[in-house]
């Protein structure tokens, strides 16, 4: 066991003489967190509706001046206006819209006696957001005329006062369109982005051990190692443990660097810790994983980037999961990152811990499998 640590505390004196490793595994992402952090969260969604009011009657012209016109609406969309149904969909088609509204001739009237006539909602299949929140704004809007309706034929059958029709355009019907959890604190870019990056980097830093043994294969210095006492698995664990620890502590001192000069905030701390853990031992696998498939040092370079950067995309380190697409969002659920990064984020917003188990579980048990393919395979790092 001392053997172990002695070829660990080695290999991390090592790293600690190598300022590339210092910059990946603590200033890029340190740094990147911050320049992202400067772009408001909120500021990742912003529509272009359009709205061709064909009806020009009572109600339509509330939906119109009221509705759309609304503080609360015009601080999340820009609002357009066309004169026909075939002018709004060649708006969304072009993409000069994101959506568009469509009030057809008789709506007011329709929707005052029930007929059951409603606002057409065109949409882009490829801005799922803005069509959300133009579909929540028309059904919004919908109810509560239906609301409306109800209310003055009560008012009419017992003779009382019958309602206004500010009562059909209080409220917008528009979505909370800022990623927000259940725990009911908003997200912002240093909650997300701190340990987006952090994950991202974290594959780079721990990768160094398994590729410092192919450095040493190459110039001949691990022939030497193999010809000392030290045995074959002294060496793997060794600097996979090195691997290990500097994942580690890249990660915290990007969570305490963040949440001292970011305001970034992490949540719990030993959740914190819990996905900390179960994250680098998978970055570990992985890596290791890959230079045992590989020949050369910059073949593990070149691979291990290839992967990071995937993974990173796909799980979200680059753009917050809430705005992308629901296909997206499920693909991103089967990565580690995509896990890791949800977990992070559902601490971060106090969303409780109910799912952090099933994440925390997911991390673990893709560390096993995969590292078990490492452990397989890694005699092939000491031996070819």
């Amino acid at each position: 066991m001392s053997s172990l640590f002695i070829v660990a505390g080695n290999e991390l004196r090592q790293r600690l003489r190598d300022r590339s490793a210092l910059i990946v595994a603590f200033v890029a992402p340190l740094t990147l967190t911050a320049l992202i952090s400067l772009v408001p969260f909120e500021s990742g969604f912003h529509a272009s509706f359009v709205v061709a009011d064909e009806d020009a009657g009572i109600l339509s012209t509330v939906f119109v001046d009221d509705v759309l016109g609304s503080a609360e609406i015009r601080e999340v969309a820009d609002i357009g206006e066309v004169d026909s149904i075939d002018a709004a969909r060649r708006e969304v088609d072009a993409g000069r819209a994101d959506a568009a509204f469509v009030l057809p001739a008789g709506f007011s009237d329709d929707a005052l006696s029930g007929a059951g006539t409603g606002i057409t909602v065109v949409v882009k299949s490829d801005k799922p957001i803005a069509g959300a929140v133009a579909r929540s704004i028309g059904s919004g809007f919908s109810a509560r005329l239906d609301a409306y309706r109800i209310a003055s034929q009560a008012a009419e059958d017992t003779g009382s006062a019958p309602p206004t029709l500010d009562s059909a355009a209080s409220g917008t019907g528009v979505i909370d369109v800022v990623p927000q959890g259940a725990g009911g604190r908003e997200l912002t870019s240093a909650d997300y982005f701190a340990p987006a990056m952090a994950i991202f980097f974290v594959f780079f830093a721990v990768g160094t051990g398994a590729r410092s043994l192919l450095t040493e294969r190459s110039n001949g210095t691990l022939t030497r190692l193999r010809a000392s006492p030290l045995s074959a698995r002294t060496l793997l664990f060794g600097k996979a443990l090195a691997s290990f620890v500097i994942g580690l502590v890249s990660m915290l001192v990007v969570i305490g660097a963040s949440a001292l000069l970011l305001g970034a905030r992490w949540g719990d701390p030993v959740a914190v810790l819990g996905l900390i853990v179960a994250v680098t031992l998978v970055a570990t696998a992985i890596t290791w994983t890959i230079a045992t498939f590989v020949t050369t040092e910059e073949q593990a370079v070149a691979f291990t980037s290839l992967v990071a950067v995937g993974l990173g995309l796909l799980g979200g380190s680059f753009f917050p999961l809430a705005l992308a697409p629901e296909r997206l969002q499920r693909l991103a659920s089967l990565t580690p990152n995509g896990q890791a990064l949800q977990g992070f984020t559902d601490l971060s917003i106090d969303a409780g811990g109910a799912a952090l188990t099933g994440r925390l579980v997911v991390l673990v048990c893709i560390a096993l499998v995969v590292g078990a393919v490492a452990l397989t395979r890694s005699h092939r790092l000491v031996e070819r």
